[in-house]
Parts: structure tokens; sequence; C-alpha cells
């Protein structure tokens, strides 16, 4: 317009003989801003050594500026909504792509509305004064059914997670969001958008084609840690866990493991769950752990959990979940673990009896690009819980006054504390170059006040906490770990890993265990692969501590079912 021209680069790579290919995406440029009535006049290409220079002449005309918007077809009774979602006024300037994600709003309002099959038309008078959305509301639709194609999930579960109920009006189809939410499940490898089918009666039917993820999985992992200081055999260790998710075609979910400790201890869990219970964007969750740890104690824990996706799907839009949840904990000390550590005044003993009772509220957050081999996303799990824990133990005080016997007494104590405790995990992927990534993270136990005897104190270090250590190595009263990993992706789930891991614990002094604060590291080299008997993996962790020579073998793998 004034001669002084505009730089225009959009990243196309053109050649000299291709200035009418340049000259349409020049125009197209220019109508998206706005100049519907833009032409091109003439242009001039100049070729250097490093390629050709291309200048283009153009008359923009003006911008179209609105003097009217208006909205023919629609019922009176709508027309407030409509004109809110329209989101374009007079004297804005707009495009074709604003006229365009105008109309989509317009569409989604009547989806809302239970009217999924109204259309608009977009027409713009009086050149580029006038735009008008020309809507045909078409008839309310009552949905008939649901077809679910390919998958073994039953419609209503189905029907569940997408937000619609046979026999209601459909309100809120948007076909996209309801694939989203079926896929944030991940109970489905595939998910197709769902399309809306009308038989020659009317009857509405809404069919979505999916193909179904592996309906669970069996973990097994054995460990081998060298003997202490060289002394005594190498021990093996073990975890094996049965997972079965989308029972029944129905959301339901679940899950036992079984752990072997180093020396006698186990462990044993179980977890039951339900998705989308009555239609309810919730997961509901119960779940059993339990210790057995030679002669010294046995424990206890009983958890339910209430989860709420925010936003509606499963995970949410931001794949968000607020969970409540209710524990309720019980460790019985045995043989050794009920005797007095020590024979002097305030001894006390090792393993108190105790109860205690827990609510909390957590946060969790997963967006990852791929559940198996991630290389692009996040994670996070948050979880804070307060409660009373009863505890019950014998102690030697001082024989009463006037006692001739100066040996101590023993007393049986009963006392109530209060007791906080709180635990984070934090996750990050992020790629770096064709076929490498980075995955950073970050774990957390805080254990608050009322820390008491080994049986209430996080158990740390291993496999799954702190590699290059023996699995449960600390009771740590506070615990934390980052680590990183540098991967290279071999194909969709298998990869190779070199990682490094800092631990930081703080363990208190308590019968059997020295007081412990300051930093552990571990590094080491692992190796995922998918192979046609399950995803193995195989790991080999040391520490300063150990040596590299004297590091710890994990070998898991995962049997598809």
């Amino acid at each position: 317009a004034d001669g002084s021209g505009t730089d225009w680069a959009p990243g196309a790579a053109w050649t000299a003989d291709s200035v009418a290919s340049a000259a349409r995406d020049a125009l197209a440029w220019l109508r998206r801003r706005g100049h519907a009535d833009a032409r091109l006049d003439s242009a001039v290409v100049v070729s250097g050594v490093t390629g050709a220079r291309g200048r283009l002449f153009a008359s923009t005309g003006a911008r179209r500026r609105l003097a009217d918007v208006r909205i023919d077809g629609a019922s009176p009774e709508r027309l407030p909504a409509l004109r809110r979602a329209v989101g374009i006024g007079v004297g804005d300037v707009f495009t074709d792509a604003d006229a365009s994600a105008a109309a989509g709003r317009l569409l989604a309002v009547y989806a809302d509305a239970g009217n999924p099959l109204a259309s608009v038309a977009i027409d713009v008078e009086g050149g580029g004064e006038r735009l008008v959305f020309r809507v045909d509301e078409g008839a309310a639709v009552v949905l008939d059914s649901v077809a679910v194609l390919g998958g073994r999930s039953r419609a209503a579960f189905v029907a569940r997670v997408m937000g619609v109920e046979v026999g209601q009006p459909l309100r809120g189809f948007r076909a996209e969001r309801m694939a989203g939410r079926l896929r944030e499940t991940g109970l489905f490898r595939r998910v197709d958008a769902p399309t809306l089918v009308l038989d020659e009666d009317g009857r509405a039917t809404l069919r979505v084609r999916v193909e179904e993820a592996a309906p669970g999985a069996f973990d097994l992992v054995l460990g081998l840690l060298p003997a202490a200081s060289g002394r005594g055999p190498a021990q093996l260790i073990g975890t094996g866990s049965l997972a079965l998710g989308n029972l029944f075609g129905a959301g339901y979910g679940l899950a036992v493991r079984l752990d072997r400790l180093p020396g006698t201890a186990a462990t044993a869990s179980a977890r039951v769950s339900s998705l989308y219970p009555r239609g309810l964007p919730l997961r509901l969750e119960a779940r059993f752990d339990g210790l057995t740890q030679d002669s010294t104690l046995t424990s206890q824990r009983y958890r339910a959990e209430g989860g709420v996706f925010v936003g509606g799907a499963v995970g949410g839009a931001a794949g968000i979940e607020i969970v409540g949840l209710v524990t309720l904990d019980r460790t019985r000390p045995g043989l050794a673990g009920s005797r007095i550590a020590g024979a002097g005044i305030g001894s006390a003993q090792r393993i108190a009896r105790t109860d205690a009772a827990f609510t909390g509220l957590g946060l969790r957050v997963e967006r990852v690009d791929d559940r198996a081999a991630p290389r692009r996303g996040l994670s996070l799990a948050v979880t804070g819980e307060v409660g009373r824990r009863t505890r019950a133990f014998g102690r030697l005080d001082a024989p009463d006054a006037g006692s001739a016997s100066p040996v101590p007494t023993e007393t049986r104590v009963r006392e109530r504390v209060r007791q906080e405790r709180a635990d984070a995990h934090a996750r990050l992927y992020v790629p770096t170059f064709a076929r490498q990534s980075l995955a950073l993270g970050l774990d957390g136990y805080v254990l608050g006040r009322g820390a008491a005897d080994e049986g209430d104190l996080f158990r740390f270090g291993g496999a799954s906490t702190l590699r290059g250590y023996d699995e449960d190595r600390f009771r740590a009263r506070t615990a934390a770990r980052a680590f990183a990993e540098a991967r290279l992706h071999l194909d969709r789930e298998s990869l190779a890993f070199l990682f490094a891991d800092a631990g930081y614990v703080d363990q208190p002094e308590v019968p059997g265990r020295v007081a412990l604060r300051g930093l552990y590291p571990g590094y080491g080299i692992g190796v995922q692969l998918a192979t046609p008997a399950g995803l193995l993996t195989t790991t080999y962790a040391a520490s300063p501590e150990t040596g590299l020579g004297n590091g710890r073998i994990h070998v898991g793998v995962r049997f598809g079912l």
C-alpha cells in the first residue's frame, strides 16, 4: 500500500519456476488476515548463488470490518446463547478462519442442547460488511443405542465414559472429545471418533470402533543382591504381580502383588477398582497391603480411594484427578519386636502395638504420549494424610519410691499421637534428538510429627526407590530421590538407558538401626526390549558404597494376557 513492503516467509521452499504456487499461498495468507479483496499484480524473482528471492506486488484492498452480524433460522429462545457464542461483533475485523470458528461454536451450542444434526452455513454479503450465519437446527435426537465395534467392552460402559445415556437426548455430542475420554482410560490401543447413524425409522445409534488393549499383564521381577561386605551367600529377591483391567468389559480392575524382600521379609497387596460407576466421572478403589518381617512385626494397611476426574474425562481435559482417601493402619509386634531393647530406665519395646486412622487428599496428573516408553509428557502424583495413631508398648521405669529393689519395673504405656505424612512423585519426559529422550524424576516421602518406631517409617531403597542399594535398606522419616535417564529408543517400546540417582535419607535411631542422614548416589545402565514373550527389562545398578563391580541386578518381564 505504501511501497515499503512486508517480509513474508511462511517456510515453504519454492523453486524459481513455482511463482504461481507462491502467489496462491500469499493471496490466501492476505485473505486470512482480513483482506477479502486482495489481488496480486506482478512478481519479480532474482536468482543468486544461494537461491532465489522473490518480490510479489499486491493490492491488498481494505480489511473487512463488520457493519452487521446476523443469525437466520434459529429459534427465538436460543438466540441469546447463539449471539454470545459467535464472538464477532459490529466493527470487528474478521477473517475466514474467524467465521469458521464462530460457526463451530454455534454447532457446539446445538450439540449441548441435544441437536447434534444442526448445520450452519456462512454468507458474507455487502462486500464483506455483513456476516450471516444461516442455521438449520435439525431435529432433537434421542439416543437409542450405542454400538461398540471391534472390542469386548460393554456398550453401557463405553456410553458412561463418553458421557451419554441410552434413552435420553443426545447432548454434548463432540466426537473427538468423546474419543479422547475413551483413550484416556488406557484400556484401548486405538479409538476412532464415534459417528451418529440414523436408520430409516429415525432411530439413532452412536457407533464407535475401538481396538482393545491387553486385558491384563503379569509382571515378574527378580533381583540379585551380593552378600554384604562379601560375606555369606548372595540373596535372590523377587516381585510377582498380576493386573487385570476392564474386567467383564465394564471398567472393573483387579491387581495382586507379592514381594520377596531381603532376609525373611515379604509383602502382599491386593487392589480392586471401578471406573465410571453409574456413569459418574469417578474412580473408586479399595486396597490392602500387608507386611511380615521375620519375628519382628506384621502390619496391614486398608485404604479406600475416590477420584474425581476434572473435566468429565478420565484424567480430565488436562489429565487431572483429585483424590480423597481413608486409610486404616494396624501393626502388631512379633516375638522379637515385643522385647524391650536395653535394660536401663526408659528402655522401650522395639515395636509398639499400633492402630491408626488417616484421611487425606491427593492430586494426580498424567499426560504422556506412550505409557510403555514415553518420550514426551509429564506425570505427577501427590498425597497428603493426617491422622491419629494409638500406640501401646512396654517400658522400663524406675522402681516405686520405697521399693527395696533397684531393678526397673516394666510398665505398659498407652499413648495417642497425631501423625502427618505425605509423598510425591513427578516425572518429566523431554525429547532431545530423533531417537533420544531425557527422563527426569523426583520422589519424596515425609513423616511429620508423631514419628515413633520402625513400623511407622518409610521403607526406602531398591529398584523402585533408590537404585544401587538393597531393597528396603533404609527406614526413613524423610526420604527423597532425584534421577535422570538418558534414553535411546530402539522402537516404540524398546529402549536402552543410562541413569543416575541421588537420594537423601533421614533415618532416626530406632532399636536395631543407627541414625543416618545424608546423600546416597547411585548409577547404572538398563535396557527394555519388546520380545514375543513380553516386555523384558534388565538393569545393573551400583553405588559408591558398593563399587561398580558389586552392583545390583534386576531382571523383569511383563507378559501381556
